[in-house]
């Protein structure tokens, strides 16, 4: 992300999105890029914020 420009700034998140779904495979995954939370991946490689979280408070623990 470009953080000197407004649009990059403001609908760089979008662009991502629209990348994401374009290249999701079937309508299925295509459909939950638009519904999952963010970080949300069809190959199973998930880092939502929920999944991040928690690595943190267990790497904190340790």
């Amino acid at each position: 992300m470009d953080s000197g420009s407004f649009f990059d700034v403001y609908f760089g998140e979008f662009k991502s999105l629209y990348k994401d779904v374009k290249n999701a495979p079937g309508l299925k995954n295509k459909v939950l890029y638009l519904i999952m939370p963010p970080g949300w991946s069809h190959t199973g490689g998930h880092l939502t914020a929920k999944i991040d979280f928690e690595q943190f408070l267990n790497q904190d623990s340790k």
